[in-house]
């Protein structure tokens, strides 16, 4: 057994001497393995807390719960300039409070998957990355894995684990504070308590989602799926699926089936909502008619 901090400590220098933000400058779990395999087969990594803040030049950090004997229980990073990928999921930490190490430069990140773990929180304090571009909070279907033809067993291994019945994290509240995020466009919330703000999704979400639905319906891209929800589900555009039934993203879950999980369709039909959410929407030359009109058909 080997201790991930301490073999971190060996490897010091080495990141230390790396050009900060570069790509392949990167803290993965799976790297590390395989060339503790190469000395000896029978090694295994622990996790448990583990301080990252003395490796600035980071570009991006992997470490999947899954690939260690004992999972991660906490996490510091470093007020890092360039830290573009944060993947920390299958782990046991239970707060996110590890993001405020990075309040200098939140604009730099735009990769986040903190699935299956233990965390309960609003979303309060993902509200400065605003340039996230994947944003993983709940229990995500590994979609890569999925949508291949020679992985769909391990995809179906996924849906089955997060229907298992087990309480993973325990986001809560509105999506009101990622409201300004521009380049969003997945999203994982199922199995969360999550319960509104479906009038507070980003506009780069709400375009992707169209696409995707779009590709569903018109070019049959559905068949490996047991409906569009688990289809988006997989792509991970907008996933609210509940685990079980007192998980309160079934809230958003029901008001999206009513609309075909199209979110522009639940917007459109929710006019008030957007006018207070989005008002520039009603005034912006290229979107004001549509929406004006929506808004007059729901008062009539």
């Amino acid at each position: 057994m080997v201790n991930f901090q301490e073999f971190l400590e060996t490897k010091k220098d080495y990141f230390l001497s790396r050009a900060s933000g570069w790509s392949d400058n990167t803290i993965d779990v799976r790297d590390i393995l395989k060339e503790l395999k190469e000395i000896d087969e029978d090694l295994e990594l622990d996790g448990g807390e583990l301080d990252l803040s003395l490796y600035p030049n980071v570009f991006s950090v992997r470490i999947d719960g899954s690939y260690l004997r004992m999972p991660l229980t906490k996490i510091k990073l470093g007020d890092w300039p360039n830290l573009s990928v944060l993947e920390i999921q299958n782990n046991q930490l239970t707060s996110i409070d590890f993001l405020k190490d990075l309040s200098s430069h939140p604009e730099k990140l735009v990769f986040l998957n903190v699935g299956y773990n233990n965390i309960n929180s609003d979303l309060e304090p993902l509200k400065p990355f605003v340039n996230l571009n994947y944003c993983f909070l709940g229990s995500y279907l590994n979609s890569e894995e999925w949508i291949s033809s020679l992985d769909e067993e391990r995809g179906r291994k996924f849906l089955e684990k997060r229907k298992d019945g087990k309480t993973y994290n325990q986001f809560y509240g509105s999506l009101e504070p990622i409201k300004n995020y521009t380049q969003l466009e997945k999203l994982c919330i199922a199995g969360t308590n999550i319960d509104s703000g479906l009038e507070y999704l980003p506009l780069s979400l709400v375009k992707e989602n169209k696409k995707k639905v779009g590709e569903y319906v018109n070019v049959a891209l559905g068949y490996q799926f047991n409906g569009i929800e688990e289809y988006l589900a997989a792509h991970n555009i907008i996933d609210c699926q509940p685990s079980k039934d007192s998980d309160k993203c079934k809230t958003i879950y029901e008001d999206l089936k009513k609309f075909g999980f199209v979110i522009e369709a639940w917007q459109l039909a929710h006019p008030e909502k957007m006018l207070l959410a989005r008002p520039e929407l009603f005034t912006d030359f290229y979107t004001k008619d549509k929406w004006q009109k929506a808004l007059e058909q729901n008062k009539n």
